[in-house]
């Protein structure tokens, strides 16, 4: 299958009550749910589920988000401009790059990497918080809803301009969420997901339990929270930009591949001297001896290790209901993933 662009196909439906239980025995077989989580579901009077595999709509009216010329057309309620996300695209202008930040994929050493191409220190201060580096109004990047909407236009839809983004393998992205929100960082999962705000956790049972779970490693909890506790951090990354913006995607890199890939977008950008970012930012200058190019890790033990990972977390139904409800994830054509089968891939729903 070729990694071409194409629109994804729109996917809502409203899930009642009765998919968390469904997605419950997806995730523990008959008699094998723990009495707390059923507790859970008994206290949860009002939850609304949702699921990952459904992508993000524009419009209701695909005619209004287009020009006379075809293009889409940049809207003041489109996810990639909506204020609060980590994941809103940064301008580079001396490149003419807009760069699409998917959370979960590496966004950590690009912001390093940009920062550096702005004339900031190469390296971040250790006394500041990492998190300082994601808030926009820190570290010192130019994002995409800071130019007016007749600039932006042009940056999403111009030839001259590279608009890139970097993807992830569905089913190891999930789980670096969950280690880094709600075991690495438990506050994260607690904070966004146990609040009494949160759909279901008005009951204290509910929150009490939720609470419970912060080092407890529990991966199926985990997961079935993220049908009622939606973040951008582990949300279907073909949910993460509009639609119509993915089509207009001319470069799309892979985290499997990422040292390759990095070098591939960096020599095919140039500033207005003729340099190419790579050559004046990416060649060298990178690791603890300052010596290694942009992104160079050892590739095959990382690959090794995330295989050796998601053996270590998933079971088969947990793979059955990341594979339901990120389905998006394989079936969107901007980019491709070959399905990496833990087990036997028998039908467990």
């Amino acid at each position: 299958m070729t990694r071409s662009l194409l629109r994804m196909k729109r996917l809502y439906a409203p899930i009642a009550v009765l998919a968390v239980v469904s997605a419950l025995s997806i995730l523990a077989p008959a008699g094998m749910v723990h009495t707390q989580t059923r507790d859970l579901l008994e206290g949860a009077s009002t939850v609304v589920p949702w699921s990952h595999s459904g992508t993000v709509d524009d419009d209701d009216d695909a005619t209004d988000n287009q020009e006379s010329n075809g293009l889409p057309v940049l809207k003041a309620t489109d996810i990639i401009i909506r204020p609060g996300r980590s994941g809103n695209p940064i301008v580079i202008e001396e490149y003419k790059l807009v760069f699409f930040f998917i959370p979960k994929v590496a966004c950590t050493e690009w912001k390093l990497l940009f920062r550096r191409i702005l004339g900031f220190s190469p390296d971040w201060d250790p006394e500041i918080a990492i998190q300082k580096l994601h808030n926009p109004a820190y570290n010192g990047l130019t994002y995409l809803s800071s130019y007016t909407k007749e600039e932006a236009q042009e940056m999403l839809t111009s030839e001259d301009w590279t608009r890139a983004v970097f993807v992830r393998e569905p089913k190891e992205r999930i789980l670096s969420a969950f280690l880094d929100k709600m075991v690495v960082n438990s506050w994260y999962f607690k904070h966004f997901c146990c609040n009494e705000k949160q759909m279901g956790m008005s009951d204290p049972k509910a929150r009490d339990y939720c609470n419970s779970r912060e080092n407890a490693e529990d991966f199926p909890y985990f997961l079935k929270r993220t049908l009622d506790c939606p973040n951008e951090h582990w949300d279907s990354q073909a949910n993460a930009i509009d639609r119509k913006w993915w089509t207009m995607m001319n470069f799309v890199g892979y985290m499997d591949n990422v040292a390759d890939d990095a070098q591939r977008l960096l020599q095919s950008i140039k500033s207005r001297d003729g340099k190419t970012a790579w050559n004046q930012h990416g060649k060298t200058g990178w690791g603890e001896s300052g010596k290694s190019a942009f992104m160079v890790r050892d590739t095959a033990h990382h690959a090794t290790n995330a295989h050796d990972k998601l053996r270590k977390y998933y079971t088969e139904c947990e793979e059955v209901f990341v594979e339901k409800h990120w389905a998006s994830e394989w079936e969107q054509e901007a980019y491709h993933f070959d399905k990496i089968q833990l087990f036997d891939g028998k039908d467990l729903s």
